[in-house]
């Protein structure tokens, strides 16, 4: 098995898994006139599923604290985003089993953290650090902001999810077009994604003193993967949209808040700050870095 696919089998798995929770969720059946207190107040799912979040960030933090590291930071995101789906999707007290729709969310959202968590563990166990905890590690109320940071992005990206999830199945409308143009925008990102992570890691096995690829998809934009992450995600958002009402629309922040995080915070400015101080004097990356978009690529 190459370097390369170990993710993506990784992520496939996931649909086994899924299939698993859905055995688990049918045996699980309850009266749901057994938990009047949990029906009444529809708000308690999402909570339990912040305070799961929250709860396995702030357990990582002090161990990392301790520590001193950041080597499972990224990967313990994923593994919080798998816990906080399978708890959203298998805590309902209703009785009912996942729909479709539950079951396409969970699984997208699963086989996005498990490739990525999977990538990106690969990733720093071969650079033996990651370069943005230089200078927040020493101090530990910044390197605290950076886990806290992380559980909101958990809890506000993957929101679409844990809402659909909660939601009785009998309360939801049926598979729509809605649906489908949802699950296509996160296959398109999700694909994207893959590929640029993909073009990166086997260009800095070959030319490991190099900025990185600037063919192919970072021939369109800088930051490739990003984009994919924050089409995937939108992708989500739309597919949880015909079950949604009311107060549960705050779940198309996950979109906003992927893209606002990716873009002006944790993901580009970290990163090409990075680049600029080491490759600055590379004239072919000058001029890749002048004449490529930073995010989105080019229409025309």
């Amino acid at each position: 098995m190459t370097a390369a696919s170990k993710p993506l089998v990784a992520s496939g798995s996931v649909a086994l898994l899924y299939l698993r929770l859905l055995q688990l969720a049918n045996k699980a059946r309850v009266d749901k006139n057994d938990f009047p207190k949990l029906q009444s107040f529809s708000f308690s799912p999402i909570l339990q599923v912040l305070a799961l979040d929250v709860g396995i960030q702030a357990a990582c933090f002090v161990i990392a604290n301790a520590l001193k590291t950041e080597m499972f930071y990224d990967f313990s995101g994923s593994v919080t985003y798998l816990a906080c789906i399978a708890w959203s999707l298998l805590s309902r007290q209703d009785g009912q089993v996942p729909n479709d729709r539950q079951l396409f969310s969970s699984a997208m959202g699963s086989m996005w953290a498990s490739r990525l968590g999977t990538y990106l563990l690969e990733r720093i166990l071969q650079h033996g650090k990651d370069e943005r905890f230089d200078n927040i590690k020493p101090s530990v109320a910044r390197f605290a902001f950076a886990w806290a940071m992380q559980s909101v992005w958990i809890f506000l990206v993957g929101s679409p999810i844990y809402v659909v999830n909660t939601i009785p199945p009998s309360e939801q409308p049926l598979t729509s077009t809605v649906d489908m143009v949802g699950r296509a925008l996160w296959v398109l990102g999700f694909v994207t994604e893959a590929i640029a992570d993909y073009q990166k890691s086997t260009f800095k096995l070959i030319n490991p003193n190099e900025h990185g690829p600037r063919t192919g998809l970072y021939a369109l934009s800088r930051h490739p993967n990003y984009v994919g992450e924050v089409l995937l995600w939108t992708g989500i958002a739309i597919s949880a949209a015909p079950a949604l009402k009311s107060w549960q629309y705050f779940t198309f922040l996950s979109p906003i808040f992927s893209y606002f995080l990716l873009r002006n915070l944790s993901g580009v400015p970290m990163v090409e700050k990075g680049w600029v101080r080491r490759y600055s004097k590379d004239v072919e990356f000058q001029k890749w870095f002048q004449n490529t978009p930073v995010f989105w690529p080019r229409l025309w």
